[in-house]
Protein backbone atom coordinates (compact mmCIF):
# COMPACT_ATOMS: atom_id res chain seq x y z
CA UNK A 1 0.00 0.00 0.00
CA UNK A 2 2.16 2.72 -1.35
CA UNK A 3 1.07 6.36 -0.14
CA UNK A 4 1.93 9.58 -1.74
CA UNK A 5 2.52 11.19 1.68
CA UNK A 6 5.35 10.45 3.73
CA UNK A 7 5.01 8.26 6.55
CA UNK A 8 5.76 9.91 10.04
CA UNK A 9 6.24 8.89 13.50
CA UNK A 10 9.36 7.51 16.28
CA UNK A 11 6.80 4.31 16.90
CA UNK A 12 4.79 4.06 13.92
CA UNK A 13 4.94 0.01 13.05
CA UNK A 14 5.87 0.41 9.28
CA UNK A 15 8.88 2.36 9.91
CA UNK A 16 10.67 -0.17 12.35
CA UNK A 17 10.11 -2.86 10.65
CA UNK A 18 13.00 -4.53 8.96
CA UNK A 19 11.94 -4.71 4.90
CA UNK A 20 12.14 -7.74 2.59
CA UNK A 21 14.15 -7.61 -0.57
CA UNK A 22 12.30 -5.55 -3.47
CA UNK A 23 11.86 -7.93 -6.73
CA UNK A 24 13.72 -6.63 -10.02
CA UNK A 25 10.35 -6.56 -11.82
CA UNK A 26 9.10 -3.92 -8.89
CA UNK A 27 12.17 -1.73 -9.16
CA UNK A 28 10.96 0.86 -11.89
CA UNK A 29 7.24 1.54 -10.49
CA UNK A 30 8.46 2.12 -7.20
CA UNK A 31 11.68 4.09 -8.64
CA UNK A 32 8.95 6.35 -10.08
CA UNK A 33 6.43 6.78 -6.80
CA UNK A 34 10.14 7.88 -4.54
CA UNK A 35 10.84 9.93 -7.76
CA UNK A 36 7.49 11.97 -7.31
CA UNK A 37 7.18 12.14 -4.12
CA UNK A 38 10.55 13.55 -3.64
CA UNK A 39 10.28 15.73 -6.14
CA UNK A 40 7.50 18.04 -3.56
CA UNK A 41 10.15 17.41 -0.81
CA UNK A 42 13.67 19.03 0.59
CA UNK A 43 14.99 16.23 1.45
CA UNK A 44 18.13 13.91 0.15
CA UNK A 45 16.83 10.34 0.41
CA UNK A 46 13.67 8.92 0.71
CA UNK A 47 13.03 4.98 1.31
CA UNK A 48 10.40 2.61 0.63
CA UNK A 49 9.10 1.99 4.14
CA UNK A 50 8.47 5.95 4.36
CA UNK A 51 5.57 6.12 1.53
CA UNK A 52 4.15 2.50 3.31
CA UNK A 53 6.19 -0.39 1.23
CA UNK A 54 8.90 -2.39 3.80
CA UNK A 55 11.33 -3.38 0.49
CA UNK A 56 14.66 -2.64 0.29
CA UNK A 57 14.70 0.53 -1.94
CA UNK A 58 15.85 3.83 -1.75
CA UNK A 59 16.34 7.03 -3.72
CA UNK A 60 19.26 9.59 -2.00
CA UNK A 61 21.26 12.40 -4.01
CA UNK A 62 25.11 10.97 -4.50
CA UNK A 63 26.46 13.55 -6.06
CA UNK A 64 24.63 16.39 -8.03
CA UNK A 65 21.87 13.90 -8.95
CA UNK A 66 19.39 11.18 -7.30
CA UNK A 67 19.75 7.63 -7.92
CA UNK A 68 17.85 4.67 -6.77
CA UNK A 69 19.83 1.84 -4.99
CA UNK A 70 17.85 -1.29 -4.45
CA UNK A 71 18.78 -4.62 -1.94
CA UNK A 72 21.37 -2.60 -0.74
CA UNK A 73 24.40 -3.79 1.25
CA UNK A 74 28.03 -2.15 2.86
CA UNK A 75 30.47 -4.37 2.19
CA UNK A 76 33.00 -2.41 3.79
CA UNK A 77 33.40 1.06 5.93
CA UNK A 78 36.38 3.09 7.08
CA UNK A 79 37.34 3.29 10.41
CA UNK A 80 36.82 6.74 10.77
CA UNK A 81 33.41 8.19 11.99
CA UNK A 82 31.92 12.07 11.84
CA UNK A 83 29.42 13.22 13.73
CA UNK A 84 26.85 15.67 11.69
CA UNK A 85 23.66 16.75 12.34
CA UNK A 86 20.36 15.01 11.15
CA UNK A 87 17.07 14.95 9.84
CA UNK A 88 14.48 12.94 8.52
CA UNK A 89 11.13 13.78 6.47
CA UNK A 90 9.76 10.73 9.15
CA UNK A 91 10.05 12.71 11.94
CA UNK A 92 9.45 16.75 11.03
CA UNK A 93 10.89 19.28 12.95
CA UNK A 94 13.33 16.57 15.08
CA UNK A 95 17.45 17.47 14.17
CA UNK A 96 19.97 15.96 16.11
CA UNK A 97 23.86 14.94 15.72
CA UNK A 98 24.32 11.45 14.73
CA UNK A 99 27.85 9.67 14.24
CA UNK A 100 27.98 7.69 10.81
CA UNK A 101 31.51 5.99 9.01
CA UNK A 102 33.22 8.38 7.00
CA UNK A 103 33.12 6.30 3.70
CA UNK A 104 31.69 2.81 2.66
CA UNK A 105 30.98 0.86 -0.35
CA UNK A 106 27.89 0.06 -1.06
CA UNK A 107 26.17 -3.27 -3.68
CA UNK A 108 23.07 -2.71 -4.62
CA UNK A 109 21.08 -2.90 -7.92
CA UNK A 110 19.96 0.42 -10.14
CA UNK A 111 16.92 1.11 -11.88
CA UNK A 112 17.39 -1.28 -14.01
CA UNK A 113 17.66 -4.42 -11.63
CA UNK A 114 22.01 -3.76 -12.85
CA UNK A 115 23.84 -4.79 -9.58
CA UNK A 116 26.26 -2.22 -8.92
CA UNK A 117 29.43 -0.70 -6.53
CA UNK A 118 30.39 2.26 -5.07
CA UNK A 119 32.68 3.93 -3.07
CA UNK A 120 31.42 6.85 -0.72
CA UNK A 121 32.55 9.39 1.27
CA UNK A 122 31.39 12.21 3.33
CA UNK A 123 27.78 13.43 3.18
CA UNK A 124 26.88 10.70 0.32
CA UNK A 125 28.43 7.96 2.80
CA UNK A 126 26.48 9.27 5.46
CA UNK A 127 22.73 9.64 3.26
CA UNK A 128 23.19 6.02 1.96
CA UNK A 129 23.83 4.94 5.85
CA UNK A 130 20.74 7.22 6.89
CA UNK A 131 18.18 5.51 4.16
CA UNK A 132 19.71 1.73 5.10
CA UNK A 133 18.64 2.51 8.49
CA UNK A 134 15.30 2.93 7.02
CA UNK A 135 15.61 -0.09 5.60
CA UNK A 136 16.54 -2.24 8.79
CA UNK A 137 13.55 0.10 11.08
CA UNK A 138 16.43 2.09 12.40
CA UNK A 139 15.50 6.16 12.67
CA UNK A 140 18.21 8.31 12.69
CA UNK A 141 16.70 9.13 16.80
CA UNK A 142 17.85 5.77 18.04
CA UNK A 143 21.33 6.88 16.88
CA UNK A 144 21.48 10.71 18.49
CA UNK A 145 24.71 11.88 19.97
CA UNK A 146 23.63 14.49 21.29
CA UNK A 147 19.20 15.39 21.84
CA UNK A 148 17.63 16.33 19.04
CA UNK A 149 16.22 20.26 18.35
CA UNK A 150 13.16 21.69 17.59
CA UNK A 151 14.81 23.87 14.94
CA UNK A 152 14.26 24.19 11.09
CA UNK A 153 17.48 24.28 9.54
CA UNK A 154 17.94 23.06 5.50
CA UNK A 155 17.81 19.14 5.50
CA UNK A 156 20.80 17.33 6.13
CA UNK A 157 19.23 13.54 4.68
CA UNK A 158 16.11 11.66 4.49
Amino acid sequence: MTNSKIITGNDNQILRTISQNIKIKDINSLSKKLYKIINRQKALGLAAPQIGENVRIFLAKIGKSFMILANPKILSQSFTKKIAEEGCLSLPGKWGEVERFEEITVEFLDQKGQKKKMNLKDLDARVVQHEIDHLDGILFTDKLIVSDKEINPPPKTC
